[in-house]
């Protein structure tokens, strides 16, 4: 806390707002260079490194600022996510896929989560990208068991079979 001891909480809120600010212009700047349709000079690389170091200094003003992550907040907004993008997938199969000529994606085919203790991060991981993942807790509102424990990565979208980890 030594920024904050420094500039007073006031000045740390407007360095916060200043470096999300500039995080969201590097997000921004990496799209655009992934998707290719919008030529920049800046190289991947380049973004990559200005992404990491907007990520930086935001999570810098947040432990500054004693803010914490709300992990029951990511939990539901996963939740949430995985559901929306479950529909959209469910629709999308429907659209694209006829079950008599074509396999489902790989993607679609679930996988089970790895469990790997790290130094930093969750212990699971997705079997694919190996991208940290949120524990999750499967129930249903009236109390009976879940059949499937299923989400998607959040960073690849691959299927995620939690069967033998959680519950």
């Amino acid at each position: 806390m030594v920024m904050l001891e420094a500039i007073g909480k006031a000045a740390m809120l407007e360095q916060f707002a200043e470096e999300a600010a500039e995080l969201a212009q590097a997000a921004l700047k990496a799209a655009r260079i992934e998707r290719g349709e919008n030529p920049t000079p800046v190289t991947k690389e380049e973004a990559e490194k200005h992404l990491i170091e907007g990520y930086t200094d935001v999570r810098q003003c947040a432990t500054e600022l004693g803010l914490m992550v709300d992990y029951d907040q990511i939990m539901r907004k996963e939740r949430r996510f995985c559901d929306r993008i479950s529909a959209w997938n469910s629709s999308k199969l429907k659209e694209n896929i006829s079950s008599e000529n074509k396999d489902i994606p790989e993607a679609q085919k679930p996988k089970k989560i790895l469990h790997r203790k790290q130094r930093y991060g969750t212990p699971w991981l997705c079997p694919v990208c190996e991208a940290d993942q949120v524990k999750v807790e499967f129930f249903n509102t009236d109390g009976s068991p879940v059949k499937e424990k299923f989400t998607y990565c959040w960073k690849c979208g691959q299927k995620l079979d939690w069967g033998d980890i959680v519950n």
